[in-house]
């Protein structure tokens, strides 16, 4: 079975989407190459969303005999100037991404046939911090194990809950980070086709599960267990956490979803 996630992401020409094929055949932090997670890719014809057939793609250059591919668990997120972020991580020869960190990558939108290529390199593209327990140091390619089997033994940390939900500053220059479980909210500056950034540190340690941006530099974070909307006033150089977080009140539905209107 194959599953697409969500594929939201919309490039600032409007004319084509992106998100990932997760096939399910993975197993654990191990995928065989024609079984790991891929890009989807659509294209808008006549008011029609279809396939599109003419995309390609150049990843982040690898460490000698990896590659790179897409994070199952996140969806790209398009800045307003041509450029896609993406969560990605390096497999090795054997198709083993365990220990492994999540790097930002930057690709260019080629705006007539939508195909993606980055000139990011695993050595320059900033490493996610935020759900990563280090066992010595902050995660990296050159943290895999030796051999996958012994990665518990060898690795300096693993993703106890990896970062899936992600959203980009309506000025396409802030990318911020976030996941339930993952705990947290961490920023990076998106430079367009050039490496990401990191802006800081981890912010606020709680779990989040939505996150979106309006047109005056705030940024609100949901939370769908304790039913909280924060909201941080964020800037490329500050970021604040105006009053405190908003308790909403319980729906017997749950608080499952967030719409943010500028005025």
């Amino acid at each position: 079975m194959i599953l697409i996630r969500a594929t939201t992401p919309i490039s600032s020409n409007d004319k084509f989407q992106y998100g990932i094929f997760d096939i399910l055949a993975l197993s654990g932090n191990f995928c065989p190459y024609d079984k790991c997670p891929s890009f989807s890719a659509f294209k808008t014809s006549g008011g029609i969303l279809e396939q599109n057939s003419s995309f390609s793609e150049k990843d982040p250059v690898a460490e000698t005999g990896d590659l790179f591919i897409p994070w199952s668990w996140n969806s790209p997120r398009a800045d307003n100037n041509g450029h896609l972020a993406v969560l990605v991580t390096e497999v090795d020869d054997v198709g083993d991404y365990e220990g492994s960190g999540l790097q930002v990558a930057s690709y260019s939108i080629n705006p007539s046939t939508g195909a993606l290529a980055s000139t990011n390199t695993y050595n320059n593209m900033p490493i996610v911090q935020l759900g990563w327990q280090a066992y010595s140091t902050v995660p990296g390619p050159a943290d895999r194990a030796p051999d996958p089997v012994d990665c518990y033994v060898y690795c300096n940390g693993e993703y106890e809950a990896a970062p899936y939900a992600m959203a980009m500053s309506p000025a396409g220059n802030i990318l911020a980070i976030t996941g339930p479980l993952a705990g947290g909210l961490e920023l990076f500056h998106f430079n367009g086709a050039a490496p990401a950034t990191p802006f800081g540190n981890v912010f606020y340690d709680w779990p989040i599960d939505q996150i979106m941006w309006d047109s005056k530099e705030h940024l609100y974070a949901l939370d769908y267990a304790f039913n909280n909307l924060t909201v941080f006033t964020v800037t490329p150089s500050s970021v604040k956490q105006t009053g405190s977080p908003y308790n909403l009140p319980a729906s017997p539905y749950g608080t499952k979803g967030l719409i943010v209107v500028s005025k």
